[in-house]
């Protein structure tokens, strides 16, 4: 009797707690803002409607909140470029609050377009920008540069490459990511630190030729403790 006693307790925890988080929990809704300038239109099903926003930043620049919000399933972003005057081929950048760069998010379309739609399931700053097709440079000794610059009580690092677009903002070349830590092995240190390199190269852009800046970032992941240990080296 008595542990029948005690599983009816459990059992009515259990039903207290069900009927509590359904309360609390609500089911996903299918939500739509639309930033003012009504360019940019956000759906899809979350559960934090009420805190879904946009933020028109400058002309095609855009914040969507909550950036630190991952959905249950991706969110649809519509670009309404029928009224652009655009004459070169663009698409959808998203930026980078780490690495402090701009990120294609979409492909390239050809200008006049009607509109761009992606999915995303982490928002955060968008913009559409005119898409340059700029080949990756071989810097020599760059990247051993900026190591050189990585704080003692380093144990990880992410190092990204970019070019400066003509509007003066970073783009990023994705495929030039280096990550590397104690041993190759990638940890995360108590806090971040950054160190940059400028330098230009000639390289193509599309079809032609030209000189171009580049910005070299790396973030140091540091732990406040100590480096690496054990005579290892940070590759």
């Amino acid at each position: 009797m008595k542990r029948q006693s005690i599983l009816f307790v459990l059992l009515g925890v259990v039903v207290v707690i069900i009927s509590v988080l359904f309360l609390f929990v609500r089911e996903p809704e299918y939500t739509q803002v639309v930033s003012a300038d009504n360019i940019l239109t956000v759906e899809g099903l979350t559960r934090e409607a009420q805190d879904l926003s946009i933020d028109v930043l400058g002309d095609y620049i855009y914040e969507v909140q909550p950036s630190t919000y991952s959905f249950i399933e991706p969110l649809g972003l519509t670009f309404d470029l029928s009224q652009a005057q655009f004459d070169f081929d663009v698409a959808v950048y998203k930026y980078n609050d780490d690495i402090l760069m701009w990120e294609v998010a979409s492909a390239p379309v050809n200008s006049p377009v009607s509109s761009i739609y992606l999915e995303q399931n982490n928002l955060g700053k968008y913009t559409i920008k005119e898409y340059a097709d700029v080949e990756s440079p071989d810097f020599v000794n760059s990247y051993d540069d900026i190591l050189l610059m990585a704080p003692s009580s380093t144990i990880g690092y992410e190092i990204g490459l970019g070019f400066l677009a003509a509007d003066g903002s970073v783009i990023r070349l994705l495929e030039k990511t280096q990550l590397g830590g104690c041993d190759g092995i990638v940890s995360h240190g108590s806090r971040v630190e950054m160190s940059q390199l400028e330098r230009s190269a000639r390289v193509y852009v599309g079809d032609v030729q030209e000189s171009v800046e580049f910005l070299i970032v790396a973030r140091w992941f540091v732990d406040d403790n100590g480096g690496c240990v054990d005579n290892a080296g940070l590759e």
